[in-house]
């Protein structure tokens, strides 16, 4: 109705209840009818909630349309978001001075998390100079924050093409530049979207003095310092005496970490993947480029300034023996037969992990599930250890033998044992045999001492655990409920295990959900709000009792465990990616006409995938086997439980519980 040219004067206030898909457009169009009204009616004002993802996204489209907008918009945060606050304080000193924020919005600039560390004895620094080591052609814009000591320069260059030779096609290339420098700590901080290209160690000459000195060395490595888990995933090294270098990856690392360890190489640049504030992480550093980095998704300005003070904390801690550093590194050993500890559990590879999402399948025959409807795990052992690994959705399946041995090309080989053959599948690739796919992305195996596995190599974890107490085993009624009848399931029984955990934690939680079935995050997903900064997400996994009695068997709790362990994926992904799953398993069954909500429902979902966004998540894992009680279990059982307590804690600091039967044995 109200088109282009339409002009309404006396309009004050209006609410739009369908928006366009573009802001700009949408503002466009408000701009119609408030371009003109009467003197005593004031200037007009769009407001729009920036602590919707929705609207978030619908602005960074808008600033990277042109800086205009940036001088247009005046972002406000009446909760008093800290990401929100820190990043809203750094652009607005930045915009104070320079020529960058004329040109492009700051509030896109989105930095990967790396550094080089300088120490500096200067009295005061000359950031402006960083474009004299640019090369002459260069143009450069800069935003200069004087009084917390930042600068952020795009530097725009051509170079010739590399497939042709032309006099006018060139490539045109845009880099990003930020340096820090703090007077107290003695550090100038500079990132470079291209290190070698903006010349760093030049730059952080003519900014901060020719006697400013690059961090390098062993002490670059203390990034690992307080990782609990420390995989590598590729290192490189010199050998003592030697010029050239060697790089290790995957399962070859173990030989280049036993050259360090023997002092017979030098560690020169590592990435390690690792545990750490029970968040998994992933470091790297080279020692003599002095470059640190993380992998994680790029952040803001701020983001990269709060990076920087942090792990110059981290890296100039006391120890920088590298020999000290990695003596705590796992080690993959390739195995020629079975691992000899009990298997609780399997799980996709890292790959398939991080990449689950519609894109990804799995065809069992000519049945396609959704890479995120498919649960992996353990389907038997054979008498010689040999697991039979199950992949599993709602109505398919089928069993795979890994099969380890010296003889078997590459020491191992997956045997389809029962099920159709399956194919996994990419949107932008052809399916693939399973097995094939394994070998590149293969399935991680658990075991009852701590230790996990891929395809024929071995992973020990010296968790040094001792039993877990008695003391700490909590007893509740199962009176009335089967032991072995453990899911609530569509018709809603409430003779089950998994409904007397329900009774039990209802009234502390805001929100259940019953999330039992394949690929489940557990059988029971209970969040609550702590306070206003704070959320607790607690998963219940149940399991019913071998021969529906209380016994000594530890096999009662191997599977529960497994599951305990397995479900860290779900913490480290964060209660956003939980959510989107619940309710993508909610609408299965809303399609059947039931629910999954057993307390709550898509209000509070909602809310807490909000309130996820700005919020720290307390974790706590409990696991209900009402097959033992407090005198039944034996010290095996209470050195499983300590295992997968002192794992939970190191990989996501979840605390850690344990329901047992009040009831004796039979």
């Amino acid at each position: 109705m109200l088109g282009e040219g339409f002009d309404f004067s006396q309009l004050k206030l209006a609410a739009l209840h369908d928006t366009h898909k573009s802001l700009a457009i949408t503002l466009q169009f408000i701009g119609r009818f408030t371009r003109k009204g009467p003197k005593d009616v004031g200037d007009a004002t769009v407001v729009t909630n920036i602590a919707d993802p929705g609207a978030e996204k619908k602005l960074a489209s808008l600033y990277a349309e042109g800086a205009d907008w940036d001088l247009l918009i005046r972002r406000l945060s009446e909760e008093r978001i800290d990401d929100e606050l820190r990043l809203q304080n750094v652009i607005e000193q930045l915009k104070l001075n320079g020529t960058l924020a004329a040109e492009l919005s700051l509030w896109n600039l989105r930095p990967a998390i790396s550094a080089q560390f300088y120490r500096t004895k200067c009295k005061d620094w000359t950031p402006l100079e960083y474009a004299g080591v640019l090369p002459t052609a260069a143009e450069t814009w800069y935003a200069l924050d004087d009084k917390d000591r930042l600068l952020v320069a795009v530097v725009a260059q051509t170079e010739e093409v590399k497939w042709g030779d032309y006099q006018n096609v060139v490539n045109t290339l845009y880099d990003l530049v930020i340096a820090r420098w703090e007077e107290d700590e003695g550090v100038l901080s500079i990132y470079a979207s291209d290190y070698d290209r903006m010349r760093t160690e030049r730059m952080a000459k003519v900014i901060a003095g020719d006697d400013v000195e690059l961090f390098s060395g062993d002490a670059i490595f203390n990034i690992l310092n307080g990782v609990e888990l420390p995989l590598v995933k590729n290192l490189g090294s010199r050998r003592v005496g030697a010029i050239s270098f060697t790089t290790y990856f995957g399962t070859n690392v173990t030989e280049g970490l036993g050259h360090i360890d023997k002092s017979e190489a030098e560690l020169n640049n590592i990435a390690c993947v690792g545990y750490e504030d029970g968040d998994r992480v992933l470091w790297g550093g080279a020692k003599r480029r002095g470059k640190v980095w993380q992998q994680r998704t790029s952040g803001s300005v701020a983001d990269w300034v709060a990076w920087t003070k942090s792990t110059w904390d981290k890296v100039t801690s006391d120890d920088d023996d590298v020999k000290n550093i990695i003596k705590g590194f796992l080690k993959p050993i390739k195995l020629t037969a079975p691992h000899t500890s009990h298997a609780i559990s399997a799980e996709w590879g890292e790959q398939a992990q991080q990449n689950q999402s519609e894109r990804q399948a799995i065809l069992f025959g000519k049945v396609e599930k959704l890479l995120y409807e498919v649960d992996v795990g353990i389907d038997s052992i054979e008498g010689d250890g040999t697991i039979n690994v199950s992949f599993e959705a709602e109505d398919a399946q089928a069993v795979y033998q890994l099969k380890i041995s010296e003889s078997l090309p590459g020491g191992y080989a997956y045997e389809r044992r029962s099920g159709p053959a399956v194919m996994f599948k990419r949107v932008t690739k052809e399916a693939e045999p399973l097995e094939v796919y394994l070998q590149r992305d293969p399935v991680v195996i658990r075991y009852a001492d701590g230790t996990h596995s891929y395809n024929c190599y071995h992973i020990p974890t010296n968790l040094e655990v001792g039993v877990y107490p008695k003391d700490q085993l909590e007893a509740w009624d199962f009176t009335g409920v089967p032991l072995n009848k453990e899911s609530i399931g569509k018709a809603g029984d409430t003779a089950t295990i998994q409904y007397r955990a329900f009774e039990h934690v209802r009234d502390e939680y805001n929100l259940v959900f019953n999330d039992d079935g394949k690929a489940e995050a557990g059988d029971l997903v209970c969040l609550k709000d702590i306070d206003e900064s704070t959320i607790k997400l607690t998963l219940v996994h149940c399991k019913g009792a071998i021969g529906g009695r209380v016994s000594a068997l530890i096999d009662n709790f191997y599977f529960v465990c497994g599951q305990a362990q397995k479900c860290i994926t779900k913490k480290h992904k964060g209660v956003e990616r939980l959510v989107r799953d619940l309710k993508r398993r909610e609408a299965q069954w809303t399609a059947t006409g039931n629910t999954r909500f057993l307390k709550g429902g898509q209000r509070e979902l909602s809310y807490f995938k909000e309130k996820a966004r700005k919020s720290r998540v307390e974790f706590e894992v409990v696991l209900v086997q009402p097959g033992a009680n407090a005198d039944s279990v034996t010290v095996p059982i209470l050195q499983l439980l300590a295992t997968t307590e002192l794992f939970l804690k190191k990989t996501t600091d979840a605390s850690f519980r344990v329901i047992v039967n009040a009831g004796g044995v039979d």
